[in-house]
């Protein structure tokens, strides 16, 4: 199967969201824009998401 690199991304967002301990929709909110943001500072992180063997880019 071949994902596409967003699909990466999600998983990883899911996977640390997952993590928090949030009571309200707004907790919750929080959480997913600090993993995004959070992951903007790790180009290496996102550069693996495109590089992975599961993965298959437009110039693929």
């Amino acid at each position: 199967m071949r994902l596409n690199p967003d699909e990466l991304v999600w998983n990883h967002l899911k996977a640390h969201v997952a993590k928090a301990t949030t009571r309200t929709k707004h907790e919750l909110k929080r959480a997913v824009y600090r993993v995004l943001h959070r992951l903007q500072k790790l180009p290496r992180v996102v550069t693996s998401f495109i590089h992975a063997l599961t993965c298959r880019y437009a110039s693929a």
